[in-house]
């Protein structure tokens, strides 16, 4: 099989891997017998089950019995102001418990909350909080490592080692050419491109021509300074503190959403290339 062939499988299984990531691993499920409160229930009962519970949405179901038992609508929670809010469920406020993370993300940055359904019924909400979870952290890694992966194969592709090597400062470059000789001597075999840092590789395609042209399909803007917020990205995975405030939570998405743009771009011109594949 050809590096091209090897490549292409590689990345079919790398986006496969980050839509196998669901909604589903990272929402909380709804106590459907105690944690689903009536629209007529009394504020001080909704805040204080929101508050043993560190919730701040509650479900809530219609005020009869007799009315139905399915969940109609969310108690918003201010747990600092000590205020409710109720709203009636809309059409967009539910998805599928199979929605990918890559679109949960976005929606749930866009709605703050959003209820999970799995068949029929509503058992679980999605809030920013999830967001800290492990699975999100493992999504936007694989991101990173498969936009890191793809730029790599781009300026292999598309620019010489000789001409790269010269955006390097001199420090970098000795670097570079250190680890690949060290690797070389341990018999692991390693293009030289791939000797170099996330943050290397951004600093190349933003300096390569032809780099940049394919980049320019993106509907995303790629630009050295844009891009190197993704080591930002790769920062807020590492840290296990999680996200603190809403301007961080927002970062991230963006950050996402222009890496995926990026994946797209850059998956779909290298299926094209002369590298022993076809593009699917």
């Amino acid at each position: 099989m050809t590096r091209g062939a090897v490549g292409h499988v590689f990345h079919r299984t790398m986006i496969e891997l980050e839509q196998a990531l669901t909604c589903d691993l990272i929402s909380s499920p709804i106590d459907l017998e105690l944690g689903v409160k009536r629209w007529s229930a009394p504020d001080e009962e909704v805040f204080t089950y929101a508050l043993r519970n560190r919730y701040s949405r509650v479900a809530l179901r219609a005020s009869q019995e007799g009315q139905g038992e399915d969940i109609i609508g969310v108690a918003v929670v201010n747990l600092r102001d000590r205020r409710i809010e109720r709203q009636e469920i809309h059409v967009g406020a539910v998805i599928d418990a199979a929605t990918p993370l890559s679109a949960a993300l976005e929606l749930v940055v866009a709605r703050r909350y959003l209820f999970v359904r799995k068949g029929q019924q509503i058992e679980k909400i999605l809030t920013v909080s999830d967001l800290n979870k492990l699975p999100v952290r493992v999504y936007i890694a694989t991101l990173l490592l498969h936009f890191e992966s793809l730029l790599a194969d781009l300026i292999a592709a598309s620019v010489e080692e000789t001409e790269w090597l010269t955006v390097l400062d001199e420090k970098r470059r000795e670097e570079v050419l250190r680890l690949q000789r060290e690797k070389v001597w341990n018999e692991i075999d390693s293009r030289l491109i791939d000797c170099t840092t996330l943050k290397d590789k951004i600093r190349i395609a933003g300096n390569s021509q032809s780099c940049r042209r394919i980049l320019a399909s993106s509907p995303r803007e790629f630009s050295a300074i844009r891009a190197d917020r993704t080591r930002q990205l790769r920062n807020s995975v590492i840290h296990p503190s999680g996200f603190a405030s809403w301007k961080a939570v927002r970062r991230v998405s963006d950050g996402v959403r222009d890496v995926q743009a990026w994946i797209r771009c850059l998956d779909g011109d290298l299926g094209e290339r002369d590298l022993g594949v076809v593009s699917s």
